[in-house]
């Protein structure tokens, strides 16, 4: 939580209640209602522990994307083999082949999922002179992101 003024040097503060330790009060204060204080700011709350997340979900969903295409080699070099799914069918023209559908659409997720978390994680630290909102239009997509890493770790599920 932040309560140390606009630009986090607690000057409105100082002018209104001079004889107030707010540091003290405000660090008091924000652990009362159960959040943790970030003490050095701006204007704005830096998204810094959002971006340690995003780059880890990155750098799991490559482990799986790495998976995923050793599997679709693997099935392709017959080291593995897939299961006949009922009324699936390979393709037009081969009927009887068996496609790695799943791997292969958990490789396309992932990949979509990646490109939009490496965009979050750069946008996120980076604030034009401290109080630009163009974040606030980025972050409508950190669901989208999520969800394309949920769908490519469900396909993987389903391929494996």
């Amino acid at each position: 939580g932040k309560l140390n003024g606009a630009v986090g040097n607690f000057n409105a503060h100082q002018q209104i209640f001079p004889q107030k330790n707010w540091l003290s009060f405000s660090k008091k204060f924000i652990i009362s209602l159960g959040l943790k204080p970030v003490m050095i700011t701006t204007q704005i709350n830096l998204n810094i522990r959002l971006v340690y997340l995003l780059d880890l979900l990155r750098q799991l969903n490559n482990v799986w994307l790495d998976l995923c295409r050793d599997c679709w080699l693997y099935i392709s070099y017959d080291y593995f083999v897939q299961k006949m799914v009922g009324k699936e069918v390979g393709s037009s023209t081969m009927p009887h082949k068996v496609n790695p559908i799943n791997f292969e659409n958990a490789e396309g997720n992932f990949e979509l999922a990646n490109s939009l978390l490496m965009t979050l994680s750069n946008k996120f630290p980076i604030s034009r002179l401290q109080r630009d909102l163009s974040d606030s239009t980025v972050k409508r997509n950190l669901g989208i992101a999520f969800g394309y890493s949920l769908l490519g770790a469900k396909n993987l599920l389903k391929g494996l």
